[in-house]
């Protein structure tokens, strides 16, 4: 785990996209992911999802589909299904449009 911090100087003479990757806080994304985990394992719909995901990397591990689920190609699906889940977890059964748009994505 990348625990050194950048130079801000060294940051300025990289293109953004280089800057941004040498930028990244690997501690802090495993600690929104964990919250992630904690607050989604006993839903089954999410357990389901997160399956779904790891699958996608050859895994059964549901932390791997959570980190598959917060990249790029997923998150835009993912995110207002945590919102959701967040505002109203009622709201978490199998007719809810975004976990019916983010299971056909994935599956």
């Amino acid at each position: 785990m990348r625990t050194e911090v950048v130079d801000e100087d060294h940051l300025n003479h990289l293109d953004q996209e280089t800057a941004d990757e040498q930028n990244y806080d690997e501690q802090a994304a495993f600690a929104a992911m964990e919250t992630v985990y904690q607050s989604t394992k006993n839903y089954p719909l999410f357990q389901e999802l997160h399956e779904l995901a790891a699958a996608l990397m050859f895994s059964t591990d549901p932390q791997i589909g959570i980190a598959v689920l917060f990249s790029y190609d997923y998150l835009y699906l993912y995110y207002p299904l945590l919102i959701d889940l967040m505002t109203d977890s009622t709201k978490i059964i199998d007719s809810n449009p975004h976990y019916i748009t983010l299971k056909n994505k994935i599956a």
